[in-house]
């Protein structure tokens, strides 16, 4: 900021200034704008700049020594109470939430409004209804430091308080959220969602009470299935609350921290130099008895996709069919593995195993009876198998599904002519021709 936006800012803040005044306020704060604010505040109190600046930033430029003479001569001494434990319950939040400080502070969300605004009028460290990025992470830390204390810190009942309030609030917005978001693809895509996710996590951390940490595995599985671009955010915000955990809560953060190169390992070619994908879920094995169901076929439904990536589709199947037992009142969780069951029937075509692919595609098409892809493999494979009857019934489900499939009506001419069945073989081929009079195959078994 110049001069004249100091004396600009000066006089909107209904602040007197000379000119020698604004000329070592801009030498003191180097123009830094949250600086200029904290001096212009001093000035209102008759402080001098140099009461507040431990050192001249325009020499130094240490904008970080500024946040902490603000917080030093702002915060830890502020006399007024309310002030000082309302700026502490936005230093605590990771996003604004005026339910839950409408709770905390004990009045209405209109009248918390009101006073946001006020503080945000009265105190320079405030940038709109928020605290100042850099004011917000000097406080942070030190409410961190503060409540690895206990009950020996002067602040403990507010910890406790906000721990309660924003706890509860914020398992009232999952719950609303889940119902409204069933699909997890979409809840964990969603910014609102995850954000809510890090302050359920994180609320009860004031009072180190550390039960969440230890569902953080299942949650962590659960971000790796659906959004695991999500899973280093949601280690990273854990982490900051280290001050707050015990050794074992510690040491869980850190073993997950091993799991975030699953999400690189799924995205790995396929193929059967990538073995060791088999092992990319390991680190997740203490803790697999406490998950629910729904995260523990999720955790199957990676290991079977891990084994694909590795070219085990034996073991892909293995796990995939543990997940569908989990998910059998999923639906859409449940929907999610038809494209694996058919992957791997796709898989085992290719390797040549036609007894396997019919297997697979068969579990493909019980969940979901209407893709074309799938009905016409499965029927390939029940013909490489001699299993004429239920290749027939393959394909006519094949050509219900999609009746201008002409490969579809001339295999069930084949298989209706291997039979004995002329009369439809012949339809069959007919329809072929009406589809595509060029192709000669059709014309010739006709």
């Amino acid at each position: 900021m110049t001069k004249k936006d100091i004396a600009s800012l000066a006089a909107n803040r209904t602040v007197s200034l000379t000119p020698e005044q604004a000329d070592q306020l801009e030498q003191y704060t180097a123009g830094v704008p949250i600086a200029v604010r904290i001096a212009l505040d001093a000035t209102a109190l008759n402080l001098k700049p140099d009461s507040i600046f431990s050192k001249k930033t325009a020499t130094v430029g240490d904008a970080g020594r500024l946040v902490t003479d603000c917080f030093d001569h702002f915060v830890k001494t502020l006399d007024n109470e309310t002030d000082r434990t309302r700026i502490f319950s936005l230093a605590m939040l990771f996003r604004l939430d005026e339910n839950i400080l409408s709770q905390l502070w004990g009045i209405s969300t209109e009248e918390t409004a009101v006073a946001l605004t006020d503080l945000a009028l009265r105190y320079s460290f405030m940038e709109g209804r928020c605290l100042h990025e850099a004011m917000y992470d000097r406080l942070h830390s030190y409410l961190l430091a503060e409540a690895a204390r206990g009950e020996e810190s002067a602040l403990a009942e507010l910890f406790k308080r906000f721990s309660t309030v924003s706890a509860q609030i914020h398992g009232q917005y999952l719950a609303q959220m889940q119902a409204d978001m069933p699909d997890g693809r979409l809840r964990y895509a969603d910014p609102n969602y995850q954000t809510t996710l890090i302050g359920s996590l994180c609320a009860p951390l004031w009072t180190r009470n550390t039960e969440s940490i230890k569902a953080l595995p299942g949650i962590f599985i659960e971000v790796l299935h659906y959004n695991p671009d999500f899973a280093q955010t949601l280690l990273l915000f854990a982490n900051d609350c280290k001050p707050l955990l015990s050794e074992e809560s510690a040491a869980i953060i850190e073993t997950l921290k091993g799991g975030l190169q699953v999400a690189k390992t799924l995205a790995l070619p396929l193929g059967s130099a990538k073995r060791g994908a088999l092992k990319a879920l390991d680190f997740i094995k203490p803790y697999e008895d406490g998950f629910s169901d729904m995260q523990r076929g999720l955790l199957f439904r990676l290991r079977g996709m891990l084994a694909c990536q590795a070219g085990s589709y034996d073991k892909a199947m293995e796990a995939f069919s543990k997940c569908e037992s989990l998910f059998g009142a999923m639906p859409i969780e449940l929907f999610q593995l038809f494209g694996n069951y058919r992957n791997v029937g796709f898989a085992f075509i290719a390797a040549g195993d036609m007894k396997k692919a019919s297997a697979a595609l068969q579990k493909a098409i019980a969940i979901n009876p209407n893709d074309f892809d799938a009905r016409f493999r499965l029927a390939l494979s029940e013909q490489s198998l001699g299993l004429h009857q239920d290749a027939i019934a393959s394909f006519e489900e094949a050509v219900r599904i999609d009746s201008g499939a002409t490969v579809a009506w001339i295999e069930l001419g084949n298989e209706s002519a291997t039979i004995g069945d002329h009369g439809k073989a012949a339809e069959a081929f007919a329809r072929a021709t009406e589809l595509d009079a060029g192709r000669p195959v059709a014309w010739f078994k006709l």
